[in-house]
């Protein structure tokens, strides 16, 4: 908080000023996934912030009331401009999944998506 002070002729008054944090929560700015195969995918993200610790969230079911966990990843804008890779394995064939990540331990439920793991067999599209 930074206070001024100001003299009048009547009286000194304090005019304080509460100075709101410049620093935003970090956030996934995008999301996507990728290279699904019968039992695993690749889910990329980037982070709004350098140094920002991300996982990823992920169920077969929409309202993550089952979340699964990825391990965790750190951004760097030095060596990959942010972008964090989950690369999940030991999915169950032929299945519907949802994911989001978490952002230093807040979940950003405004990036989410879903990908559909194949089939074990031959599949027509």
């Amino acid at each position: 908080m930074r206070c001024t002070f100001v003299r009048t002729t009547f009286a000194t008054l304090a005019f304080c000023i509460s100075m709101a944090s410049s620093s935003r929560a970090a956030t996934a700015e995008f999301i996507w996934s990728g290279a699904v195969t019968t039992t695993s995918v690749v889910v990329k993200a980037k982070l709004s912030v350098d140094g920002s610790i991300g996982r990823l969230i992920y169920s077969t079911v929409p309202d993550f009331s089952t979340p699964n966990y990825s391990a965790y990843e750190t951004a760097s804008t030095a060596t990959t401009n942010r972008v964090v890779t989950f690369s999940i394995a030991g999915l169950t064939s032929n299945t519907q999944y949802y994911y989001e990540c978490e952002v230093d331990g807040i979940v950003d439920a405004a990036h989410t998506g879903k990908f559909h793991t194949n089939p074990e067999n031959e599949a027509s599209f």
